[in-house]
């Protein structure tokens, strides 16, 4: 075990601790391997180009000499096996897989699927890769660069090395940050991540004012958040700067969505503002409806100590009359809002969170998104917005966590996809809920002297592929690579 304030930031690979904010463009790749000899040889081959967590060094004037590319890696558990890496330990959702067949009837739609809510068109029977008809993936290469050019030099470099020890790609995803920052619906996105112990905040770009969780919920080898260590595995080279990755490819129907908030803002464009922001619990901008309820607050989105530096109870929002109790922001950080206190909300609370990796795939909308659907519907002479003809759009989503059932796995059932979230009745998360046609899905919306209910959500977001990764430290890549310490 090692102290928080000694992270081994050499051991751990790059993209646990970096967004990598400096480099805008990536691919995420998923391969095949035919055999195991052949794609060790190719592991010993790229092994030394994978980017550590190591401090980035200073030039004459103290600016940081920043990587202009970088690959990292992760494996799933069909590849550890076929690589021969006899170890147990590992998590029982890991070597499971994220959709694992059903004992028996292969056809029923996964256990797993159901409690994450990969139902209906998120069925991984339907997903591009990964999934339950898919081949299976064994690796995921994460490569990123500053321009275009760079990345597509990075790909086809990779690409050269792989096919020449005969993996096959599977997949490929190329994703983006865009310079305005917002995801596809048009909302300010990355807002709310957790500071790690033993890290600086802001030389990590985690944000200045994210709150400190405990190391262990994210890396391997230190201390959680129940001052226990997280599960490893029986290979002391697999136990120590080691983390899971959650893999989900979210495709946002950006038309459908912004047409029922208009709908139900019966066409006044700045109340479907404001549904949209009480749908997610943040003005598009970033600004926190629980500090500003009424209207947008440009400044206070644009400062990063006072953005996500707030609380449900203690900043006097505990009935949700700012942000409402079954936002998306307030479900997937309840903060100190649950029963049966605010001291026992935050314990559990902080036990449950998530590093966010998101990223946005397809065409890059303009930063203001409903004037963009406007221009197209007064082209097209249509009453409402009409279906925007391009590639579609969404996030290429990774979550990093030491416990993929306590954290990624609890957050989407218990908190995401359960109507009763918080006293509420057939509510789920507004966004990324698994809403079914037919089946009452309602958002409410506290207020005085009535709340108001918006009724026959659909759903807004659809998985399209998926898996659960395992990203060893730097040691355990080598081991795994046979390249010993």
């Amino acid at each position: 075990m090692v102290a928080a304030s000694n992270l081994e930031f050499e051991y751990i690979q790059g993209f646990v601790l970096s967004p990598y904010k400096h480099l805008p463009v990536s691919c995420y790749v998923f391969l095949q391997m035919a055999e195991s000899t052949s794609a060790r040889s190719w592991l010993q081959e790229i092994v030394p180009q994978v980017l550590s967590a190591a401090r980035w060094s200073s030039r004459a004037d103290g600016t940081l000499i920043k990587p202009e590319t970088v690959l990292n890696i992760a494996f799933t558990a069909p590849a550890l096996d076929l690589l021969n890496i006899q170890a147990e330990g590992f998590l029982t959702e890991f070597r499971e897989g994220i959709a694992p067949p059903t004992p028996g009837n292969p056809a029923q739609l996964p256990a797993r699927s159901r409690r994450l809510g990969d139902t209906g068109p998120s069925d991984p029977a339907n997903w591009e890769f990964g999934g339950v008809k898919n081949k299976p993936i064994h690796f995921m290469l994460l490569l990123f660069a500053a321009d275009q050019p760079a990345l597509k030099e990075l790909v086809q470099r990779q690409r050269a090395n792989w096919e020449r020890f005969g993996l096959t790609q599977l997949a490929e995803e190329y994703s983006y940050r865009p310079a305005h920052g917002r995801e596809p619906f048009g909302f300010k996105d990355g807002l709310s991540q957790p500071g790690l112990a033993g890290l600086n905040t802001k030389d990590e770009e985690m944000g200045a004012g994210a709150e400190t969780i405990a190391t262990g919920e994210f890396i391997q080898g230190y201390y959680n958040e129940y001052n226990y260590l997280p599960p490893v595995s029986s290979e002391p080279k697999l136990s120590r700067n080691g983390t899971y990755l959650v893999y989900r490819k979210l495709e946002q129907d950006i038309t459908t969505f912004w047409n029922f908030v208009y709908a139900a803002a019966a066409n006044d464009s700045k109340m479907a503002d404001y549904i949209a922001a009480k749908f997610v619990g943040r003005w598009r901008s970033g600004a926190p409806l629980t500090l500003s309820p009424e209207h947008d607050n440009p400044a206070l989105a644009a400062d990063p100590k006072r953005n996500n530096t707030f609380k449900f109870v203690a900043n006097d929002d505990k009935a949700g009359y700012g942000c409402p109790v079954g936002s998306h922001i307030r479900r997937t950080n309840p903060r100190d809002s649950l029963m049966p206190g605010t001291d026992e909300s935050t314990t559990a609370v902080r036990r449950h969170r998530i590093i966010r990796r998101g990223r946005v795939y397809g065409p890059e909308y303009p930063e203001d998104v409903v004037e963009y659907l406007n221009r197209i519907k007064r082209q097209n002479s249509a009453d409402k917005f009409v279906a925007d003809t391009e590639q579609p759009r969404g996030i290429a989503f990774i979550a990093i966590n030491t416990d993929i059932k306590r954290q990624f796995e609890f957050i989407q059932q218990t908190w995401v996809n359960d109507p009763k979230f918080d006293g509420l009745y057939d509510n789920k998360d507004p966004l990324l809920g698994s809403n079914e046609e037919g089946v009452s899905s309602t958002m409410t919306i506290q207020r005085k002297p009535l709340r108001t209910q918006i009724e026959n959500l659909p759903r807004f977001v659809t998985v399209r592929a998926g898996g659960y990764f395992y990203m060893p430290g730097m040691s355990g890549l080598r081991f795994i690579a046979g390249l010993g310490s």
